[in-house]
């Protein structure tokens, strides 16, 4: 994990007032994957840190509302712990599985006719649909890989949402033929500010085969 980065299991506000944003979406499959674990929601529940987090994950999310997303890094680092294993290996590997549920249909009709490159190209507009706060570019795209960029992202977020990032796109390719695929994050700094929170971006670098 990058040195700038810190799984902080406190949040920086009051959950509910943080300003920046996710889809309600976003913690449902956060919710779902923690009742599916041995322990199920008990075991979740104990697992925050933060009792203003336990009592904000018990409503009920509509899927394509807003939400405060400061609350998703003490959910997440609470399902990795309990999952075990490296924190930012788990965000993309779910991110990965959850690809399907995050990436509409039409998207993926669309892409099918494209393939990979396709994919590579629009997704990061489609991306940015479920957060408030990411800006997303491609850089360069050919049939074989591609690079991008993302800033404007809160470092107390980063390490969440870049390697969600990361993971959901390497769902996408996969999805649609792409085989072998590395992703990677490089040159993270923090270069701007937004509601009194520093903000960081970085490039990100992915290869795949179609064999």
């Amino acid at each position: 994990m990058h040195e700038l980065f810190r799984l902080e299991e406190t949040l920086p506000v009051a959950p509910g007032t943080g300003p920046f944003h996710v889809r309600g979406v976003y913690y449902a499959r956060i919710l779902e994957h923690a009742r599916s674990l041995p322990g199920g929601m008990n075991q979740f529940l104990d697992e925050l840190a933060d009792a203003r987090v336990r009592d904000f994950v018990q409503q009920r999310f509509q899927f394509m509302s807003w939400y405060d997303a400061f609350p998703t890094v003490p959910c997440q680092v609470a399902l990795a712990r309990i999952r075990g294993g490296p924190f930012e290996a788990f965000i993309r590997e779910r991110s990965r599985l959850s690809m399907e549920k995050l990436i509409p249909s039409m998207f993926r009709i669309l892409s099918k006719v494209g393939g990979p490159r396709l994919a590579a190209t629009h997704a990061p507009r489609l991306l940015q649909s479920y957060f408030d706060f990411v800006e997303l570019r491609v850089d360069k795209i050919t049939d074989e890989g591609g690079s991008g960029y993302a800033s404007g992202i809160p470092l107390y977020l980063a390490p969440v949402a870049i390697n969600m990032i990361l993971g959901v796109l390497t769902g996408a390719l996969e999805s649609l033929g792409a085989k072998d695929i590395e992703a990677s994050y490089r040159d993270v700094d923090v270069t701007g500010s937004a509601s009194g929170f520093d903000t960081v971006s970085c490039h990100a670098d992915f290869t795949w085969n179609l064999k």
